[in-house]
């Protein structure tokens, strides 16, 4: 995952996809081909936010909103094209000086 946290100081918008069915374990196939309705070959637009402090990226979905995956997820599906949003400027939602701002949780 270290490739991925040049992303930590501003998000980046990835584009993955599950383009080889026959990489990562079983599990990992049938969750993503099942259980988040990706077909192989297919790409989907996602937003990198970063990293909780155990290593697992956020992520914000269209189709599903913000969400953590398991850095495995990431690994499977990250297929080498993405592109940092530099000078985005996101409402805050956990600033310790800052109160909720709008549109953050959403």
């Amino acid at each position: 995952m270290h490739g991925f946290r040049g992303f930590q100081t501003s998000p980046a918008a990835l584009l993955p996809a599950l383009a080889d069915p026959s990489r990562g374990t079983g599990g990992q196939r049938v969750r993503v081909a099942g259980e988040w309705g990706w077909e192989p070959g297919v790409n989907h637009t996602v937003v990198l936010f970063g990293f909780d402090s155990t290593g697992k990226p956020e992520i914000g979905d269209p189709g599903v909103g913000r969400e953590f995956w398991r850095p495995e997820d990431l690994r499977l599906l990250y297929q080498g094209y993405g592109l940092r949003l530099i000078g985005v400027d996101t409402p805050e939602s956990v600033h310790p000086r800052k109160p909720v701002e709008y549109f953050s949780l959403e």
